[in-house]
């Protein structure tokens, strides 16, 4: 399987890998779909357009023009999912379900998990999606690499509005962040590029 040698080549894990190409098959599946531009891509997965690609387990976007209404928003995610992309990845259908999420912030959002199969295995991923967040600058058309076969071309968080959001939100919570990925997200942002 090409994720194994992949996983063997790089050093990295393939459960990891797997899941990664999950979320991957959730992109390539929301830019065929009608709601292409309903969602903008942000948080971990984003960071491979950056070439800072990082392990995590769901994928992060903002909701254009819907309301918080979980059950809207996971019938919407469930309906990406299910589109056929020719990646071997099929959704079990039965296994979406959704829960509010960051309910006591500004802005809440929903949670949707969800499990592909991929062959024999079982990738359970969440899609985070998040209402009413202001992002500047405007999000725009995106390429994230894919790990195996084409990129994948979705709206995305601008790399200000990333390194803005992941500053804000490290800050808002202070020494109980336990998000230290948020900082070093940012560090390796940094290392790469000038915010100049």
């Amino acid at each position: 399987m090409a994720l194994q040698a992949l996983a063997r080549q790089t050093g990295q894990g393939f459960e990891q890998l797997s899941v990664l190409y999950a979320l991957e098959g959730f992109l390539r599946r929301l830019a065929s779909s009608n709601d292409r531009e309903a969602f903008v891509l942000k948080g971990g997965v984003l960071l491979a357009a950056f070439d800072a690609r990082r392990p995590t387990r769901d994928a992060d976007f903002l909701a254009l023009d819907l309301n918080n209404d979980r059950m809207i928003i996971e019938t919407k995610i469930a309906s990406i999912a299910n589109i056929d992309a020719a990646d071997g990845l099929v959704l079990d259908t039965s296994s979406v379900s959704s829960q509010v999420i960051r309910d006591e912030d500004e802005y809440s959002g929903i949670r949707v998990k969800l499990t592909y199969v991929l062959a024999t295995m079982q990738l359970r991923v969440g899609i985070d999606i998040n209402v009413g967040d202001p992002v500047y600058p405007a999000p725009r058309l995106t390429t994230v690499p894919g790990l195996l076969t084409r990129d994948v071309t979705v709206l995305g968080y601008p790399m200000a509005a990333v390194v803005a959001e992941k500053a804000v939100t490290a800050m808002q919570r202070g020494v109980a962040n336990t998000r230290w990925r948020d900082w070093a997200d940012i560090l390796t942002l940094a290392r790469r590029y000038s915010f100049a």
